[in-house]
């Protein structure tokens, strides 16, 4: 019977001893957990900080872009106006020459009855000789 007692003894020696290096090992790998936690923690924020200011600065460029899109716009709308009072104006300018061709016809055809300065000076000419003939 002794011979168990110190059996017993041994395998209560050996579990604590195991249970100690368990303890050992666990508080080991919580801290190295908590380590690798702390860094892949700081990395993310790192990253997430990185994200932040690229989001902003995408931000601040589609603002820009739209500033431009806007003044584009704008300039459409005035080179619109612009581009309408041209047609009307040419709509007006085309009306004008037609008046003015119609106008042209006119003095032409007036200036058809007239006589013209050779004719005139022939004809005085005739008249002057009738005239000294009586």
């Amino acid at each position: 019977m002794s011979q168990t007692k110190p059996k017993k003894s041994q395998d209560g020696d050996v579990i604590k001893e195991m249970r100690r290096i368990g303890v050992s090992i666990e508080s080991r790998l919580t801290n190295k957990f908590s380590e690798m936690g702390a860094g892949i923690e700081s990395r993310l924020d790192k990253k997430i900080s990185q994200l932040g200011r690229e989001v902003n600065q995408l931000g601040v460029k589609i603002e820009s872009v739209e500033n431009k899109i806007v003044l584009v716009a704008e300039n459409q709308v005035g080179m619109k106006e612009k581009l309408d009072a041209t047609f009307e104006m040419t709509g007006k300018l085309v009306v004008d020459l037609t008046i003015v061709k119609d106008n042209v016809e006119l003095i032409k055809s007036s200036l058809k009855k007239k006589v013209d300065v050779d004719e005139f000076a022939a004809l005085e000419r005739r008249t002057s000789v009738l005239e000294r003939r009586h």
